[in-house]
């Protein structure tokens, strides 16, 4: 397997939280307007994350689509500063929800070798160790979804997290990844998902 450069771009759907609740009526029994105002709000929180988790779906799937053709129809403009002496980076036309960016990059030499990546954009309250791994899982848990049943967690002779997913064995195709990076001192650095032609 190829060894790739530490890369750009990431997406992260996090989950809507629901509204705090309101205070419970004195009134036994009886459903007050505050508890029915409370029953609204979940059922909107609930159609904000169906509809986000459809999004991040739909992204997922345009990447994959994109994978086999070397992500050349998502690559926008050069981006020079992202560029190096291998890899050959272009600002990605598709963007995952939460990610600062997204950008394709292409081995200079060959042309062939291409994968994709984005950055996420940390938000504040997952700063710390335990909340940025927290956050980590679950957005390993929102992509399982949105891939084809037969693909499964890829094992290989590198180490990979949970969140490393690929077609069955031996498979050619695409493949994606959520790194996730911290300092020697266990705070977040980074954390970016990685589509990988093969």
């Amino acid at each position: 397997m190829i060894k790739l450069l530490p890369a750009v771009a990431v997406i992260c759907v996090a989950a809507l939280a629901v509204p705090a609740g309101f205070p419970n009526s004195s009134a036994g029994g009886a459903s007050s307007a505050p508890q029915r105002r409370q029953s609204k709000s979940q059922k909107e929180a609930e159609k904000d994350k169906a509809k986000a988790g459809k999004l991040l779906c739909t992204v997922i799937g345009s990447f994959l689509l994109s994978a086999p053709g070397g992500f050349s129809d998502i690559k926008s403009s050069r981006d020079f500063d992202a560029s190096n002496a291998q890899w050959v980076a272009y600002e990605s036309a598709v963007t995952f929800p939460g990610a600062r960016h997204c950008t394709v990059f292409t081995d200079r030499e060959t042309g062939e070798n291409t994968y994709v990546t984005c950055r996420m954009a940390i938000p504040p309250d997952k700063m710390t160790g335990d909340a940025f791994k927290k956050w980590n899982l679950e957005l390993i848990n929102a992509i399982k979804p949105c891939l084809p049943k037969s693909w499964t967690p890829h094992v290989d002779d590198q180490h990979h997290p949970d969140g490393y997913f690929s077609m069955e064995e031996d498979d050619p195709g695409p493949r994606i990844e959520v790194a996730l990076e911290t300092t020697p001192g266990g705070k977040p650095k980074e954390m970016r998902i990685n589509f990988y032609r093969r």
